[in-house]
């Protein structure tokens, strides 16, 4: 597992000098090219949306069956749950789009000769925007990979130990289109929806190899 170091950098508006080391070189630099906006689904948040589009598709096609053959105070009650029901789905998908924008509009990648590093603009527990910086050392027996998904890939870059490293950040490194389970022991860091996926993959995989 590549080495990781977690700061909080001061200044709002950093220089790129005081995110790299004096000897280190920046090669490549980028964010997230797609989820910018609303309506961008992503990941397991498409897969979500679509399973509640066909829950809520289903239950009006039983209330219009219960509306044939039952009485009138049941398909005013089920009226009434499934209208409540379907705004909450609703309700759910909205905040889970206004996460995921709010979080990879606050992401930025580098890549050095040294290091993968993640810049993630937040708030901290006390509700204090901060400005943490992510870095993870390449490594000769990572296991890189590079994680399908559209329109374009993730690339996997460092894993932490637990999420609770990142508890500054509110939600780690997580966002909606991770999958649920990707959480739960360790917490994987990600170049998230970069067309060039392969070529960064490359690039690390030589540097780490190169690395003594």
């Amino acid at each position: 597992m590549p080495n990781s170091e977690i700061t909080v950098l001061t200044s709002p508006e950093p220089r790129i000098e005081d995110i790299l080391d004096p000897d280190e070189r920046l090669i490549w630099s980028g964010r997230p090219e797609h989820g910018l906006r609303y309506f961008q689904h992503v990941g397991y948040e498409r897969v979500a949306n679509w399973s509640m589009l066909a829950g809520t598709i289903v239950m009006w096609v039983a209330w219009a069956f219960i509306a044939s053959k039952g009485h009138r105070i049941d398909t005013l009650y089920s009226a009434i749950f499934f209208g409540v029901v379907t705004i909450g789905f609703v309700a759910y998908a909205s905040l889970q789009a206004d996460f995921r924008k709010f979080k990879l509009n606050n992401f930025l990648y580098f890549l050095t000769d040294r290091r993968a590093i993640i810049l993630f603009r937040g708030r901290n527990w006390r509700l204090a925007t901060r400005l943490y910086c992510v870095a993870f050392d390449h490594a000769p027996f990572y296991p890189y990979e590079v994680v399908a998904s559209k329109p374009y890939p993730s690339l996997r870059v460092g894993t932490l130990l637990s999420e609770n490293v990142v508890q500054p950040f509110g939600f780690g490194l997580h966002q909606p289109g991770h999958s649920p389970l990707a959480h739960k022991m360790t917490s994987p860091a990600f170049f998230d929806y970069i067309s060039n996926a392969d070529d960064l993959l490359d690039i690390i995989q030589d540097l780490a190899a190169k690395d003594p």
